[in-house]
């Protein structure tokens, strides 16, 4: 019966798990620039903050802190990256913030997961169910990556049909100013060749 009550508990925990707060947010950091965002916790809650640059080529750097102004995490020059924050919870605002010292606007992606306390109680505590709240989390942060790389990937697709359809239209463009050039060349071409004939033959030549 106790097996099945810690199943039971732990069944009602995956999908509280599966159920935690998830959050995706897109922003352009402009040139030297910085960008600050807030999240107010409380003891025991978790957090996790994951983030892309869009470019390939660029990257971001990225600082976090606690609610006595203190920086609790700092990365720098990184991509992507993944942000942990789920020991000794200071209840209170969290302050994180992306930082762009380079002369090119940078477009970010992030998505914030949060439990909100719906790991926590009493049940949680009883020493069957601990570790398999352990693996539980070990999940929830794979099927929480899984999905931060889908919606990375997508949002890489989307910058490339961007980037594709901008080329694809400068070409287009170019091309018809070349075509317009090309036409103005033989309009001057034709009525400099005829000036010249005309010249010719009333010069008798």
């Amino acid at each position: 019966m106790h097996t099945q009550a810690n199943f039971g508990v732990a069944v009602l925990v995956l999908f509280s798990a599966l159920l935690t707060s998830v959050y995706s947010y897109t922003i352009t950091v402009q040139p030297h620039t910085t960008e600050c965002f807030y999240e107010e916790l409380l003891p025991e809650e978790k957090i996790s903050i994951s983030y892309q640059v869009a470019q390939s080529d660029y990257d971001i750097n990225f600082k976090v802190r606690n609610p006595r102004a203190q920086i609790v995490y700092q990365a720098n020059n990184q991509k992507e990256n993944v942000f942990n924050l789920g020991e000794n919870i200071e209840m209170g605002r969290y302050e994180y913030c992306f930082m762009n010292q380079d002369s090119k606007g940078k477009i970010i992606m992030w998505n914030v997961h949060g439990n909100r306390k719906l790991l926590s109680g009493q049940a949680l505590s009883d020493e069957g169910v601990s570790p398999i709240r352990d693996e539980l989390y070990t999940l929830i942060e794979s099927i929480n990556s899984i999905k931060d790389q889908q919606l990375y990937m997508r949002s890489r697709e989307r910058t490339h049909r961007n980037t594709s359809e901008s080329t694809n239209s400068r070409v287009k463009w170019w091309s018809i100013i070349q075509a317009f050039l090309l036409i103005i060349v033989c309009a001057f071409q034709i009525a400099y060749l005829k000036h010249f004939f005309e010249v010719r033959h009333k010069h008798g030549i």
